[in-house]
């Protein structure tokens, strides 16, 4: 008895000397946990702080990209909702995201550090379905929640030094890029020069944004996420790496090659080694996910409803690829796509009958291209688009030699577009010269009153940035082209009035 007595004495005495241990152990995890939460909310502010110098020029370049936005709402609503519904559910909510489309024959895709995401017409226009469009997207978004721009910032900013050979070098190329678009050569060496005194923060984003350099590991993480989020979706994953192999076919030999390489996302790595990637992550890390995707009811490469809604849009930059690069190769690819959802419409098949006209080799190809401009005059049901008599004109005077049906169809190039503009066309006198040629002196239209004031005025008013389908007039071109620069100026500007904020920062610091 006295030794059990003994025994149970020295457990409770041995339990006792435990209890400060015990406490103490629980002491140092509530102390772990209070520097876990406090290194968390130190992270969050600091990212806040980051957010907060950034946007001031982030909205200046989400203003100018609006001045491309696309005009067709119902594209806009249709990406919008897509980009959404990709979104992981967990996502902070002090992350928004929008997603906007805009003009331009290019592809390419970029993102603010703050959720806003661009998508251009020429990245939709080459997607081949939903499947690719949401990897596209998933992308961006990748981007945004791995913070990747605030990620290469903060790196930039451990070393003052480089940070401003950085931000020279980038503010250069910036001005470079621009003034390029505006003055050649001169206007290169001219904006490089203003731009070399861009500020970190500014440098940093025209490099992430503007010319894409995110990093290889950035890129490759990039790419893994946006497949990722569109497997989730139910989306066919191998339609990610078809993507990449599909830009390689189609630009690996355009002489603007490297502009679409190195805008698609990034610089690194090319679009085959993207592809070769992918190609591996879907038969190791995903493998498991996509087996049982598939044995739960399968993938798709989505709905009919992509290229009924893209049709338009894939009509629109085929026309611009034609006109503005020549390359109608890809311009008949596009506008032959969409006419299998568009086969009535009046535009489309006018601009099938000019790039035709544009390649044809044999009189019996001019005259089925002559044959869609017909076609398209007849399908032009509200008569809104008269210039397609024009081309049926020139049509027939080059091939046929018929001047007296040519300059029928001037007449009524030129009364069709007083009813629609009140006006007269930018391109009378030649219309006029056309018709001394084909015998007929006299004509004049049926107008009242003075149309010159009515012209000029017209001429002085167009619409901003609004996106012709087919262009009308040599001077509709140039209209086209002025707007563009404005809009490109527009974004020179921008930079230039953050880089004087920038730069007066560490000022404000110092006091």
């Amino acid at each position: 008895m006295k030794i059990y007595i003994l025994a149970l004495a020295a457990v409770l005495i041995g339990a006792g000397s435990d209890l400060p241990a015990l406490a103490q152990d629980r002491a140092k995890q509530q102390r772990r946990a209070m520097k876990s939460r406090q290194k968390v909310a130190e992270q969050a502010e600091k990212r806040q702080q980051l957010l907060k110098e950034v946007r001031p020029l982030a909205d200046r370049y989400a203003e100018a990209m609006i001045t491309r936005k696309y005009s067709d709402s119902l594209v806009q609503s249709y990406v919008s909702s897509l980009g959404q519904s990709l979104v992981p559910p967990g996502t902070a909510a002090s992350t928004t995201f929008s997603f906007r489309v805009v003009q331009d024959i290019y592809p390419n895709a970029s993102s603010l550090p703050d959720g806003r995401i661009y998508l251009t017409t020429g990245m939709l226009a080459h997607v081949e379905n939903e499947a690719q469009l949401a990897m596209v997207l998933g992308h961006e978004i990748g981007h945004v929640i791995q913070e990747h721009a605030l990620e290469s910032l903060r790196k930039q900013r451990s070393d003052q030094r480089r940070n401003k050979m950085i931000s020279a070098a980038a503010g250069a190329a910036l001005g470079g890029f621009l003034g390029r678009k505006k003055g050649g050569t001169l206007g290169t060496l001219k904006g490089a020069a203003t731009g070399a005194a861009v500020g970190t923060v500014g440098a940093t984003l025209v490099n992430l944004v503007i010319q894409s350099k995110f990093s290889k590991e950035h890129e490759k993480e990039a790419d893994r996420i946006g497949t990722e989020l569109a497997l989730a979706r139910g989306f066919d994953p191998e339609e990610a790496a078809r993507f990449w192999e599909r830009q390689h076919e189609r630009f690996g030999k355009w002489n603007v090659r490297r502009k679409i390489a190195h805008s698609l996302f990034g610089s690194h790595p090319r679009d085959h080694v993207r592809a070769e990637n992918l190609r591996v992550l879907l038969a190791q890390d995903l493998r498991s996910a996509i087996e049982e995707k598939r044995a739960g009811g399968g993938l798709a490469t989505g709905t009919p409803r992509f290229s009924s809604v893209i049709s338009g849009l894939m009509r629109d930059t085929g026309i611009l690829m034609a006109e503005r690069s020549d390359r109608h190769d890809l311009a008949i690819r596009l506008l032959e796509k969409a006419r299998v959802y568009r086969p009535h419409d009046p535009r489309l098949l006018w601009a099938l009958g000019r790039t035709y006209r544009m390649v044809a080799r044999t009189e019996e190809k001019l005259a089925e291209a002559s044959g869609l401009l017909v076609t398209a005059a007849e399908q032009d049901k509200r008569s809104i688009y008269p210039a397609i008599h024009r081309d049926i004109a020139f049509a027939m005077a080059s091939q046929s030699g018929d001047y007296v049906a040519a300059s029928e169809h001037l007449r009524k190039y030129v009364v069709g577009y007083i009813a629609a503009h009140n006006s007269l066309p930018l391109d009378i006198d030649d219309v006029y010269d056309k018709m001394v040629l084909f015998g007929d002196n006299e004509w004049v239209p049926p107008t009242s009153g003075n149309p010159t004031s009515a012209l000029k005025q017209k001429a002085a008013s167009g619409v901003r940035y609004r996106h012709p389908t087919v262009w009308n007039t040599p001077a509709d071109l140039a209209a086209f082209d002025a707007a563009l620069q404005a809009s490109t100026k527009q974004i020179e500007e921008s930079f230039g009035s953050a880089r004087t904020n920038d730069q007066a920062e560490p000022e404000r610091r110092m006091h």
